[in-house]
């Protein structure tokens, strides 16, 4: 195999960008070529590895030792020593390693066993040594220990074949001897990842305590599993001489003698051995390495080339430049630019999940400000109440003749008085947008977390005190609609608020119907029909419809059956959720409807029967009093009548239509004029505010001031350092994968040889020899061939050359 300066600098170089990847918290995605060494426990990983440096430092003991990926990488130098990627310093190589890799790996995957992904990247520069990269991967194994997953096999498994399945990585095979080698775990994963062998490499172990009269010359000749990089034989030291701490020169002396002083072994001693192992290696990554150039380098070169436009920015960025007052002005124009977008709309990208900035504020104007004010509850029963108390509060002794205004304008006051915390609440819900549209937007300055926080502090410091604007302003506009009733308003009809007492013995004049017949309620009701229906159509159920002036009932939610009007009618109460409809001027007041004597209702409770009392009140349908006379029915109905006065409560309808048609004026208005005070002074007064005086309020008039909302946070200049590391990293790389395809040719992989054994988990059966046979004669004759002369001469025989 061919190696050079070339070759053995690429590894180092592969070695650099690694580690910058690994600088970053992620592995390198540029699949570099790498050694797996993979094997079940107690298979002699460690060992083998121990004796590439010559030196003890892996953790040892019973279970799963490597419980985290090691990435070992070797690097010829004078000096001795080990270097961490996730700490700082130089360690011994030896009892200093042993424990830091002990003490990281508990750090990362605990101390119950468990086993973690993430990889310890080591590199230990010796005299010693030969470059490599190998990875010490987790032992295979088969039961869950105390503390430890169940399914551990599977996620050992997993974790190896991150790794193994990688075409740029080469599998170190390592099985023991001394165990059938059809059985083997590690050559299993190897098979299922590469079913060629194309890039395995076998190690036996543990050669020296096979069985007396055994060996294993079919496996290191290549003949039971055939791999195309063949198998290498290495003698590791024993758990006694670990304990009685040989040295591993010792063994490394001990494993050469036994190789030249077995009978089997001699033969291959120059071929075994763990510094054959190691040279191996070295040159299977080498010339590996070179197979894998042409990816490789169109893989760097996409890299360098993506990577060069961010490593100028950060270069720059690293030296200072753009560091000035001309820079921090066009970073909080920016930032002014996008919340002025955002709140106005423009520029910026249209999100189309979800509402954002300007339209949010849009929906509370439209959406949920009106529903707030929708929300504010009115009892129509507790409201006719109030109204009757008002009434005879501003009648005092005497009766009064007249609708009393000042009634009106208590009540008036004290509903006018509830739309102002909705309106207060409004105010708060568009600050509280200006708030979200601020923060979200701050992101472009992400990078410069004091200018960042600075901008923040400024512009809600603002939008609080705009608020605070916004609702006095709010708050004095209610106080408006407080201090004047204005009933001279086009849109409110003050002859409806002027009702006069009608004479004793005459049924109260009806008020004149308001152009629009507002519907007043409407629902499902059950009506009780008269005992002279028949049998079986004792109750049923209609849709009703309740105006200022007519009672609709439907059948079938679709087809009207008779609409009539409410005046003159009278409601007798039967019981706490039963009522009577019925006109006493007449024996037949709904002769035209199914229901010609009466209309008997029955509700679901009596608190919607209370709700059905004040709709037909505010419809002039009032209790009947005890001076008129009762329904010339059989059913008594005129008994059950109630004593109330029909002017009185023409008094209480009067006042609450008044009322009603009032407050729809004032709170049209307030609809209206809440969302412009807020858009003027929240709204508009924040992008006036970022436009004109916010660089001026964050810069001070203050040069030190730009440099320092400026800095960086800590975070960004490390991974703008760790960029500008895989950048040099990967020219480096290019550069010298470029060199070496020019100068270097590897050498093929060895062909396979010629009987193929696959794993199973039988022991391999003998071939048969078949008997020889004899060669048919050819049918055509023999051409004359001249014989030289002398007595020793033969004719001339065709010959074969023997098969490899």
């Amino acid at each position: 195999m061919t190696t050079n300066d070339g070759m053995q600098h690429l590894i180092e170089v592969m070695n650099q960008v690694q580690n910058a990847f690994a600088a970053m918290g992620s592995p390198a995605n540029l699949n570099l070529p790498q050694i797996a060494v993979v094997g079940g426990q107690s298979a002699g990983k460690s060992s083998v590895l121990e004796n590439f440096v010559g030196r003890d430092f892996l953790p040892r003991g019973s279970g799963i030792v490597t419980r985290c990926p090691l990435i070992l990488q070797l690097e010829t130098s004078d000096q001795e020593y080990g270097e961490f990627q996730h700490c700082k310093g130089r360690f011994a190589v030896g009892e200093p390693i042993r424990e830091e890799i002990q003490a990281e790996t508990d750090r990362r995957a605990g101390t119950n066993n468990e086993i973690c992904p993430q990889p310890i990247n080591l590199k230990i520069y010796s005299p010693h040594v030969l470059n490599l990269t190998l990875i010490d991967l987790p032992g295979l194994t088969k039961i869950a220990l105390h503390h430890q997953n169940f399914n551990i096999e599977e996620e050992i498994r997993e974790m190896i074949m991150t790794y193994i399945t990688q075409e740029s990585c080469i599998i170190l095979a390592v099985t023991p001897a001394n165990i059938d080698l059809a059985n083997s775990d590690a050559l299993k994963l190897a098979k299922e990842v590469d079913p060629d062998g194309l890039r395995t490499i076998g190690v036996l172990t543990k050669l020296d305590l096979m069985d007396h009269g055994t060996d294993a010359m079919e496996i290191l000749t290549n003949k039971l599993i055939p791999l195309r990089r063949g198998y290498i034989g290495v003698v590791n030291r024993s758990q006694r001489d670990i304990d009685g701490q040989k040295d591993i020169k010792a063994a490394l002396e001990a494993e050469r003698k036994f190789f030249l002083g077995h009978p089997k072994y001699r033969a291959l001693a120059s071929k075994m051995g763990t510094p054959f192992l190691q040279k191996t290696l070295n040159q299977q990554l080498t010339n590996h390495i070179k197979m894998t150039l042409p990816t490789l380098r169109r893989t760097l070169e996409k890299q360098v080339q993506s990577l060069e436009k961010p490593a100028a920015e950060a270069r720059q960025k690293q030296t200072g430049g753009g560091r000035s007052t001309k820079q921090l002005q066009k970073l909080v124009n920016l930032y002014a630019g996008s919340v002025s977008d955002a709140i106005l709309g423009g520029r910026q990208a249209v999100h189309l999940t979800e509402l954002s900035g300007g339209a949010r504020i849009a929906r509370v104007y439209t959406e949920r400000f009106p529903f707030e004010i929708a929300k504010i509850k009115r009892d129509d029963a507790l409201l006719r109440r109030d109204i009757a108390i008002a009434i005879d509060n501003a009648n005092g002794a005497g009766a009064g003749m007249f609708t009393p205004k000042g009634a009106f304008e208590a009540i008036s006051k004290a509903l006018i008085a509830d739309l102002e915390p909705p309106c207060i609440k409004a105010c708060e819900m568009v600050s509280e947008e200006l708030h979200r549209i601020v923060t979200d937007k701050s992101s472009i300055l992400e990078q410069y977390p004091i200018l960042r926080d600075k901008v923040e502090q400024l512009c809600h410091s603002h939008i609080a005190e705009c608020e605070t604007v916004a609702k006095a302003q709010v708050e004095t506009s209610v106080k408006f609609e407080l201090s004047y009733i204005n009933t001279s308003h086009p849109e409110f009809s003050t002859s409806s608020a002027q009702r006069s007492r009608p004479p004793s013995g005459h049924a109260p004049p009806r008020p004149p119907v308001a152009s629009q017949d507002a519907e007043l309620r409407s629902g499902y009701l059950t009506v009780i029909l008269d005992k002279k229906w028949p049998v079986g159509k004792a109750s049923k159920q209609y849709f009703f419809k309740l105006t200022e002036s007519t009672l609709t009932y439907f059948k079938e939610d679709v087809v009207v059956k008779l609409a009539f009007k409410t005046e003159g009618l009278k409601l007798v109460e039967k019981d706490s959720t039963t009522f009577t409809l019925v006109d006493p001027s007449s024996t037949q007041i709904l002769s035209k409807s199914d229901f010609p004597h009466q209309l008997v209702v029955k509700c679901g409770s009596t608190e919607e029967t209370q709700a059905w009392k004040a709709s037909l009140l505010r419809a002039s349908v009032f209790p009947m009093s005890s001076t008129n006379g009762g329904p010339r029915g059989s059913d008594g109905a005129a008994n059950e009548q109630v004593n109330v006065d029909p002017v009185h409560e023409q008094q209480v309808t009067t006042i609450q239509r008044s009322v009603d048609k009032y407050l729809r004026i004032v709170t049209t208005k307030m609809v209206d004029s809440v969302p412009k005070v807020t858009m003027l002074l929240s709204v508009n007064a924040l992008v006036e505010f970022i436009k004109d005086d916010l660089f001026s309020a964050v810069f001070d008039d203050n040069p030190q001031e730009a440099d320092r909302l400026l800095e960086e946070s800590s975070e960004l200049v490390t991974e703008r350092r760790e960029l500008l590391e895989v950048y040099e990293a990967s020219k480096t790389a290019l550069k010298v994968v470029t060199q070496v395809d020019m100068r270097t040719r590897a050498d093929p992989i060895p062909p396979m040889p010629a009987t193929q054994v696959q794993v199973s988990a039988q022991p391999p059966v003998a071939p048969r020899k078949s008997p020889p046979q004899r060669r048919p004669v050819p049918s055509r004759p023999k051409p004359v061939r001249q014989v030289p002369t002398g007595d020793d001469t033969k004719p001339d025989r065709p010959t074969r050359r023997p098969s490899p």
